[in-house]
């Protein structure tokens, strides 16, 4: 058997590295290299090879600063990841029913149908398969079936499995019949655009669309909201500070007029998303926040006044409105305006705030609980 040269491991391993610097899924890789030379007795040889475990130590050596990173951070990507794994809600029947139909819809019918063939075809037909089809199979069909009985124990995000189907494709396009490729692209295609089509369609017809909701209306929002934002008295020496989740800051940083820099404020001691990675703004005191509120959780009454550990940390806080954007089928997207003057303290989690003032916590649940009538 071909025996890989010192330049084609060294290449390998490089792309593993980056790839699992940017996607967590990439170290999967290795572990699927292994079980795949482990399994393939024409392929056993490369257990043997200095330049295989050379590849897969190199790779995973460019884990080193997220390591480092996370053993400073009290583990926490090894916490987010262990959520994704949380059964407490469990699934649904509609949901475990509904996931291959997503799966179709977002690769095409015919497309992820004949991928779905294959796979299922040269599985039963695994003996008369040779080497390449074999690899492709390995990095395929586990993780689709290992998703598939996570679906029926928790929810599982439509996105998880797009890894695997990368192989997937490629098989299908080598052992699948000629006369089925053609219609399965068009048809692809045609899905793609109907796909792109949809989110216009349903503004414009009211159709209903939850899972739509979160993407519709962004460009609305940042042109309504960038509107109170030209108003602030000190433009030069005011930031824009978004609460909740981190959809919202992300979104109206690519939606707000000219895309200014935007921080979110998290209320937990821990990171939740880039934003707690990237500078903060805590170089900025004396500074005003222009400060967004998306209603939506806890903070979906338009009368809740704005989150107390984050006021309290200004000079002064003044409501500057509230805007309101429809989505369509009587849907509408929510965000409470403020601006806080002259920052005294930069806004830490609740929990920071609470641990270097514990009497905080009686003078929250004093503000924050009504009076009785």
């Amino acid at each position: 058997a071909q025996v890989p040269s010192a330049g084609r491991w060294l290449a390998l391993c490089l792309v593993i590295g980056l790839g699992v610097l940017a996607k967590q899924m990439m170290l999967v890789f290795p572990l699927l290299m292994f079980l795949f030379a482990a399994t393939q007795k024409e392929h056993r040889h490369l257990l043997r090879r200095p330049g295989f475990w050379l590849c897969i130590l190199g790779a995973l050596s460019f884990m080193t600063p997220v390591v480092l990173w996370n053993i400073k951070h009290d583990w926490i990507t090894a916490k987010h990841t262990a959520e994704h794994f949380n059964a407490e809600e469990g699934s649904r029947l509609s949901d475990a029913l509904q996931f291959p139909v997503i799966q179709a819809a977002m690769y095409s019918i015919l497309s992820w149908g004949l991928v779905i063939t294959v796979l299922f075809s040269a599985i039963r037909r695994w003996a008369s398969l040779d080497g390449r089809a074999r690899y492709l199979v390995w990095f395929s069909a586990p993780g689709l079936a290992f998703v598939a009985l996570m679906v029926l124990r928790q929810h599982v995000n439509e996105n998880w499995p797009a890894v695997y189907y990368v192989a997937a494709f490629v098989l299908a396009g080598g052992l699948a019949p000629a006369k089925w490729i053609k219609p399965a692209l068009w048809t692809g295609a045609v899905m793609t655009l109907l796909l792109h089509l949809v989110v216009p369609l349903a503004d414009k017809t009211g159709i209903p669309a939850e899972k739509l909701g979160d993407m519709r209306g962004w460009s609305e929002s940042g042109r309504a909201i960038g509107e109170h934002l030209a108003k602030v008295p000190r433009p030069e020496q005011t930031f824009i500070y978004v609460l909740g989740h981190r959809h919202a800051a992300s979104q109206l940083a690519f939606h707000l007029p000219e895309h200014p820099r935007v921080y979110r404020w998290n209320r937990h001691p821990y990171p939740e998303s880039q934003y707690e990675i990237w500078p903060s703004a805590a170089d900025k005191l004396g500074w005003d926040a222009f400060i967004v509120e998306p209603l939506t959780g806890e903070s979906k009454d338009p009368n809740r006044p704005l989150e107390f550990f984050v006021r309290r940390n200004f000079e002064s806080v003044e409501p500057l409105g509230q805007v309101e954007i429809p989505l369509g089928a009587e849907a509408v997207r929510r965000f409470n305006l403020f601006l806080g003057r002259n920052m005294l303290r930069y806004p830490e989690s609740k929990d920071a705030q609470i641990a270097a003032d514990p009497k905080l916590q009686r003078r929250y649940e004093e503000k924050e609980t009504p009076t009785p009538p």
